[in-house]
């Protein structure tokens, strides 16, 4: 075999199994390596993530100012990109949500341009099951924006009390498909939808929300390009694994899906 051929079937297979490669994975690792490496990451960032000390002072906002209309009142929420505050809109008298990115990520053009992306997109979808946004804004190179304060929690606080209750857990799933079906029809893939990401509010109404990895189905993103493994491992679906981000479709939205979870 010449040096050619054998470089040749080296890339037919993987690295680090050496399990044979099928033709949709370009990224050098088996979905099985993928998979892992992804999981590994994901520990990585959760593990980051709760070390962060980043405080509204180290952010350049003093807990007792404002930022655009609100007054800044706790924490409520940290990811590993992003940081939702309890906030209070004087203008109208209520309570709102209200979402920053985190100060090392204020750098990075793909986390600003996400960011962005997820509040235009929240804000463009106007359905019951979706958590609305109020305003999107930017104070001294900061973005921001403002959304309906859940306070309900999320579905993944209340999985544990859904067992066994399956007529509500199955009109929970449905009224969870009714708003990613809405989103779907106007072309806007979630792309992480997991029980995390579905929250209530005070009423028990349930809403999708962070919309950070979302793309539109019908167009090409320049983001995609590094987002075949974008999403939560436990729920991401095999084709976001296997195939280019850009082939994706909704049906991407369904083997995620929050059912097996609560059922």
């Amino acid at each position: 075999m010449s040096a050619a051929d054998a470089a040749e079937a080296d890339k037919s297979h993987c690295p680090e199994c050496g399990n044979r490669l099928d033709a949709s994975q370009t990224d050098g690792l088996c979905a099985r390596c993928l998979l892992a490496a992804a999981l590994e990451a994901e520990q990585g960032a959760l593990a980051a993530g709760n070390g962060e000390t980043e405080s509204l002072h180290a952010m350049g906002v003093p807990f007792d100012s404002r930022v655009g209309r609100y007054e800044l009142r706790e924490e409520i929420d940290r990811g590993g990109v992003g940081v939702v505050y309890r906030a209070w809109q004087a203008d109208l008298k209520r309570e709102v949500a209200l979402k920053m990115l985190l100060p090392s990520r204020l750098e990075t053009p793909d986390a600003r341009s996400r960011f962005r992306r997820e509040a235009e997109l929240m804000a463009s979808l106007d359905h019951p099951a979706i958590l609305p946004v109020y305003e999107v804004g930017e104070q001294d190179g900061q973005p921001y924006y403002s959304m309906k304060l859940a306070e309900g929690g999320n579905l993944a606080s209340r999985i544990a009390a859904l067992h066994g209750k399956y007529r509500e857990s199955a009109r929970l799933v449905a009224t969870i498909a009714r708003g990613i079906g809405y989103a779907h029809d106007h072309g806007v893939l979630h792309r992480d939808l997991k029980p995390s990401n579905i929250v209530f509010d005070a009423s028990g109404q349930c809403m999708v929300t962070d919309f950070g990895l979302a793309r539109l189905l019908a167009v090409d993103s320049s983001l995609t390009g590094s987002d075949v493994l974008i999403g939560t491992p436990r729920y991401v679906a095999p084709e976001m694994v296997t195939t280019s981000g850009a082939r994706l479709t909704a049906w991407s939205s369904v083997a995620p899906s929050v059912t097996p979870t609560i059922a």
